[in-house]
């Protein structure tokens, strides 16, 4: 793709996000404004039951003065909102703390808080962030990984904040793409949305909580923006690219990825073979059930000019053994199931690859060092390499499903062809049987 093209496409992607963010900002004053006239609503009947309970009790008016009875209702209205979110908001707290304890092993240190980033850090948070670093790989959930020791200057901290990241990403990568495969099984568009929602923010809150950090209101707002525009799938790619991995899993799915690289291994070992001239041997991968022709061994020779070329025609059948041996209603159905089952999982793979992007997202800001680290290509992993590490599971799945559907429709073809066979040998004999009966009746004298 021309590099003009790619940044027109490029900067209508980044406006598209930025829409994104105004819908949601826009939704959720909506959604405030809805709460508000609820919550009013309901003050105005709370107050209603007060004003009738007055009545059934006898209790009077005021002469003068402030109606107590009246204003001790509208207080109750009032503090039940807060109260509410001040209990929410102590389980929280608590919830968080004990995990954060649970992290760094004992009381919560001043690690746990968010440093923002600069365009040039002084000495004093260079040494705070490698003193974080330092005090995180010897905890004993990062014990096993190889992440360098930090200690030194501002590339030995850059060294090891890249390592963790990758650490890290293991762990990223297998949660979101196991849930985005989940919402490819999904038939129902609200759950999915709701199930991408819930978890981008749960993804988000778990690496927060592997590195040891405690979300400030900034992260909060930052991380809710990204849960919102995680809902809006069709901003994250555009039309080539979404064909370009929708065919990447369906290829997938049909063996042909596998066939490509199997036939050129088949050809590089012919070549072998034609140097060599070795002794005839048979190919490990001419035993396995997924990738071979009906009784094609038997139809084709074992030898050209003196070399085996049974190993050719086993990897060839790895890879082209999908569609084969199945029949034509077989290939028939089995393209229908790829066709319709890549569809959904490539919904699936992008909101993989949309959890995976902003779990990264989230690692890369509390490790990065600088705006220039965060910018960097260490600290950062494009959407394209996100879904296509998403779109490869979902091709993997599909391509497993393929297999077993495959090996049903040989398993049916065969029994059949045995029925008929079956059911010929016995016709023929029963033929035979009267042929000879007949031949003896009109000959009698044959048979002495």
């Amino acid at each position: 793709m021309p590099a003009l093209e790619y940044d027109k496409l490029r900067a209508v992607r980044v406006r598209g996000l930025l829409f994104t963010k105004y819908i949601f900002w826009t939704l959720s004053f909506a959604f405030v404004l809805l709460i508000a006239n609820a919550y009013f609503s309901l003050v105005q009947h709370w107050l209603a039951m007060i004003e009738t309970t007055r009545q059934l009790l006898g209790v009077r008016h005021p002469p003068s003065g402030p109606d107590w009875w009246l204003a001790t209702g509208l207080g109750i209205a009032v503090a039940l909102p807060f109260a509410i979110a001040g209990i929410v908001y102590g389980r929280y707290r608590k919830n968080w703390e004990r995990r954060l304890r649970d992290v760094w092993q004992g009381d919560i240190p001043a690690h746990a808080r968010i440093q923002r980033l600069s365009a040039a850090p002084v000495e004093t948070e260079l040494q705070r962030r490698i003193e974080y670093l330092r005090t995180l790989r010897g905890k004993a959930e990062w014990t096993t990984a190889a992440i360098p020791d930090p200690a030194g200057n501002a590339e030995q901290y850059k060294q090891a904040a890249e390592a963790l990241l990758r650490e890290l990403e293991k762990d990223i990568s297998q949660r979101a793409i196991t849930v985005g495969l989940a919402v490819g099984i999904s038939r129902n568009r609200a759950v999915d949305l709701f199930s991408i929602a819930a978890a981008a923010l749960e993804l988000q809150l778990h690496v927060l909580t592997r590195l040891g950090k405690r979300p400030s209101l900034a992260a909060w707002r930052q991380m809710l923006g990204r849960t919102a525009s995680s809902l809006f799938l069709s901003s994250y790619l555009n039309a080539d690219d979404s064909l370009a991995f929708r065919i990447a899993i369906k290829k997938m799915g049909m063996g042909l990825e596998v066939a490509s690289d199997l036939i050129d291994q088949a050809a590089t070992a012919v070549g072998d073979h034609l140097q060599n001239a070795l002794d005839h041997h048979d190919h490990p991968l001419a035993d396995q059930d997924d990738g071979d022709f009906d009784d094609v061994d038997h139809l084709l020779p074992h030898s050209f000019l003196g070399t085996d070329i049974r190993p050719f025609f086993g990897l060839l059948r790895q890879g082209t053994g999908m569609l084969v041996g199945i029949g034509t209603f077989g290939i028939r159905q089995l393209g229908v199931f790829i066709d319709k089952a890549g569809d959904e999982l490539f919904q699936g793979a992008l909101a993989g690859g949309i959890l995976y992007y902003h779990g990264i997202a989230v690692a890369a800001d509390c490790l990065a060092l600088d705006h220039a680290h965060r910018e960097s290509a260490a600290m950062n992993r494009t959407f394209r390499q996100c879904m296509g590490a998403s779109a490869a599971c979902a091709g993997q799945t599909l391509l497993d499903a393929a297999r077993t559907l495959r090996k049903a429709l040989r398993e049916k073809r065969r029994r059949l062809l045995k029925l008929a066979g079956s059911e010929i040998r016995k016709r023929g004999s029963q033929a035979v049987s009267r042929v000879g009966e007949a031949s003896q009746k009109l000959w009698p004298w044959r048979t002495l």
